[in-house]
C-alpha cells in the first residue's frame, strides 16, 4: 500500500487548523483527517489531539480479534481526546473526525462532521459525508465535551480486494454533496496514482490542491494499493 497526505493552509486562517495522519499503527493501516472549527481559538490543538488519540487507541487494539466494537473505539478516542486537552479550554478545541482503520478482517470507517471519506474496493464502495439534512450549510457535528454516539456515522465493509481510501477536509469541495461525485473523484485519484511513489503523489497533489478554489484549509489523505506493473 502507498500512504500519505497533503495539508495546505488556506487564506481564511492565520494557521492551518486541519490535522492529518496516514500510516501504520499496530499492523493496521490508519487514516485520519480532522478539521478544527474555525471559530475556536484552540482548534489546531483540538484537531491534532483527534489524530493522536485515534493512533493511540489503534495501537492497543487486539489484532487477534475478528470483531471490533466500533462504539468502544469511539469512547476510548473521546476519553483520550479530553485528557490530551485537559490544560486547554475544551470549548475552544472542537474538531471534526474522518477516520478509517483497515484490519485483517474488515475496514472500519468513522465520521463526525463534514468532509468526506471514500473506500473503494473491487467488490464494494463506501462513502461517508455530511449530508446536511438537519443543518445549515455552515453547521456541522464535532468532538466536544460530551460524547454523543448518535452523531457519529459508523460503517464497515469486508477487507476484500481494497483498491484505496481517500479522505478530504471540507476545504476540498468536489461536489454539491452528491455521493456519485465523491466516488468518481476518489476512483480517479486512485487510478491516477497507483503506479507512483509516495513522494511523487504528494508533490503532484500539493500542486493542484494549492490552486483549488476556496479560502479554507485543504487536506487530503490517501491509502492506495499499488498497481501491477507489466513489461513492455
Amino acid at each position: 500500500m502507498i500512504y500519505g497526505s497533503v495539508s495546505i493552509k488556506g487564506s481564511y486562517h492565520d494557521n492551518n487548523q486541519d490535522s492529518v495522519y496516514s500510516g501504520i499503527c499496530n499492523d493496521y493501516y490508519v487514516l485520519v483527517v480532522s478539521d478544527g472549527l474555525g471559530s475556536k481559538n484552540n482548534s489546531k490543538q483540538g484537531s491534532q489531539a483527534v489524530c493522536d488519540s485515534i493512533k493511540e487507541v489503534v495501537k492497543n487494539l487486539d489484532l487477534t480479534e475478528s470483531k471490533i466494537n466500533e462504539n468502544e473505539i469511539i469512547r476510548k478516542v473521546h476519553n483520550k481526546w479530553l485528557y490530551k486537552l485537559r490544560n486547554h479550554e475544551i470549548n475552544q478545541s472542537y474538531a471534526t473526525v474522518l477516520a478509517c482503520i483497515i484490519t485483517p478482517f474488515e475496514i472500519i470507517a468513522l465520521r463526525l462532521g463534514d468532509g468526506f471519506l471514500s473506500i473503494i474496493t473491487k467488490e464494494e464502495n463506501l462513502v461517508l459525508y455530511d449530508k446536511k439534512e438537519n443543518y445549515f450549510e455552515n453547521e456541522t457535528d464535532c468532538m466536544y465535551e460530551d460524547l454523543d454516539l448518535d452523531k457519529w456515522e459508523i460503517k464497515k465493509i469486508k477487507n476484500n480486494k481494497l483498491l484505496g481510501v481517500i479522505a478530504c477536509s471540507d476545504g476540498i469541495a468536489v461536489s454539491n454533496n452528491y455521493e456519485e461525485d465523491y466516488l468518481s473523484f476518489s476512483k480517479e485519484l486512485i487510478n491516477s496514482y497507483k503506479f507512483d511513489e509516495k513522494h511523487e503523489i504528494e508533490y503532484d497533489m500539493k500542486n493542484w490542491i494549492s490552486n483549488w478554489a476556496g479560502s479554507d484549509d485543504k487536506t487530503i489523505a490517501f491509502i492506495i494499493k499499488e498497481g501491477e506493473k507489466t513489461d513492455g
